[in-house]
């Protein structure tokens, strides 16, 4: 690929009216679902502004990256929304990345912060966001080192990593469509370059492998598996190639699914699953975090015109939607499927993974049964994690919300950032015709990325 300088994104003008096209005039669902968005956003505003994340009951935001992640995260959701961006835009624009003093996780600020920031800009043309973009950009990229991986943890302050460079699949591979994104706008093939080099470290090994790897790329123990600490690594192999015209990738990803339909792809008697794969035995369960497969594998049914890929994410899809069959229609974070399916972690951390399945195969298949399943969803977080206050909960099998802890990953009693990053925004582009998929890749983080 060759990259040029960047110029006013002319795709964001001609897709003005399909970012705001919404659906049919008879159908509220888009400003029932507007409304939810302003709501969490309200929560967000009174108790927690500038901090990561609303912890409840509501006593405040906490920090794990200190870098108003929720702000940054729902500028993209509000603009295609059409809600008002400018008092997000204004704190962004004071915002000064270089002073943080803490640990920052690179992984979670490369998808939430960077890619907001980038999506922000794609979306609006705005140059403060492109600004704050290589700001964050260029610390980010001191985590990167020719021939190793990066580090996973750096302190902005000092540009200096404070970890190590082993990890697991998903931390390490899962940058390439923001830093090629970066060097698109900027004209600057530095960003692209660096990632390109720890693609290439990971691409050396086969591609149904363990998920955990050492700052060279090999493997070094795990499970195999779709889920957690593997998932993105997935999903990037085929919007990165998607993004950028890749064949290298295509390629690849076209054997991580062969790979992993022969060791994960099960049909228990509670359902079907990608199961992860440990010791010689893949396990009959599936989490939250596996059912963002179902959505990739039908997004690579059309790239690939492969209907098999199909076949496999509307079977997936069926047991994903199961999580939600609870008393209060509240999902659950992970079920067993033997000897039937039964649900084995009853909380509900207000995750992405099953809505932005539905999104995908709603778009793809145009069966309106998908759209049922995300309405039927929706309405249960409405009733059971909504908060009077403002914001809503993640909780345990839609009790009240309990109380909520500060940590990176503490998200129960809490608000996640991709609550309004992502899954509002999927519940949202369900019911609108906005962004269509020839156009934008959505990233991990639910960003939209122009294809270049």
């Amino acid at each position: 690929m060759k990259l040029g300088l960047a110029k006013p994104l002319v795709l964001v003008g001609a897709l003005q009216f399909s970012i705001f096209a919404g659906a049919s005039p008879v159908d509220n669902r888009p400003h029932q679902i507007k409304r939810a968005i302003e709501w969490s956003l309200k929560g967000y505003e009174k108790f927690a502004w500038g901090k990561d994340k609303l912890i409840f009951p509501e006593s405040g935001g906490t920090d794990g990256m200190h870098m108003a992640a929720t702000l940054i995260d729902s500028i993209d959701t509000m603009h295609i929304a059409g809600l008002n961006t400018s008092k997000y835009e204004a704190f962004v624009e004071r915002m000064d990345f270089s002073r943080i003093r803490a640990s920052v996780n690179v992984f979670e600020a490369t998808i939430r912060i960077l890619g907001g920031l980038l999506s922000a800009h794609a979306l609006t043309a705005r140059p403060i966001y492109k600004q704050k973009a290589v700001e964050i950009g260029d610390i980010l990229l001191a985590a990167y080192t020719p021939g190793r991986l990066q580090c996973s943890r750096i302190t902005p302050f000092t540009r200096t990593c404070n970890s190590g460079r082993d990890g697991s699949l998903a931390e390490k591979g899962s940058s390439s469509i923001e830093f090629a994104e970066l060097s698109r706008i900027t004209g600057d093939p530095k960003y692209k370059e660096a990632v390109d080099n720890v693609d290439a470290l990971l691409m050396k090994s086969a591609c149904a492998r363990p998920n955990r790897v050492s700052d060279t790329g090999a493997s070094i123990g795990g499970s195999i598996s779709i889920g957690g600490e593997s998932d993105s690594f997935y999903e990037y192999l085929l919007k990165s190639a998607i993004q950028t015209g890749d064949e290298g990738k295509l390629a690849y990803f076209e054997k991580c699914v062969d790979g992993l339909y022969a060791l994960l792809y099960r049909r228990f008697p509670g359902g079907t699953t990608f199961g992860p794969h440990r010791n010689g035995r893949t396990s009959a369960s599936i989490g939250h975090l596996d059912c963002f497969f179902p959505g990739l594998l039908a997004l690579s049914s059309t790239v690939y015109k492969n209907s098999r890929h199909l076949e496999m994410a509307e079977a997936m899809m069926d047991t994903c939607v199961k999580l939600y069959k609870t008393p209060t229609g509240v999902g659950a974070e992970s079920a067993g499927l033997e000897p039937h399916f039964r649900i084995t972690n009853s909380e509900n951390k207000l995750r992405p993974e099953v809505v932005e399945s539905l999104f995908y195969l709603w778009r793809i298949t145009g069966k309106e049964r998908y759209r049922n399943f995300a309405w039927e969803m929706f309405r249960a977080f409405e009733k059971h994690a909504r908060q009077p206050q403002g914001g809503y909960c993640a909780m345990r099998a839609g009790r009240a919300c309990p109380r909520g802890s500060a940590g990176e990953y503490r998200d129960v009693g809490s608000m996640p950032s991709f609550w309004v990053g992502e899954t509002l925004k999927y519940f949202y582009l369900i019911f609108t015709d906005s962004m269509p998929l020839k156009h934008w890749v959505f990233t991990t983080e639910a960003h939209p990325m122009p294809k270049i």
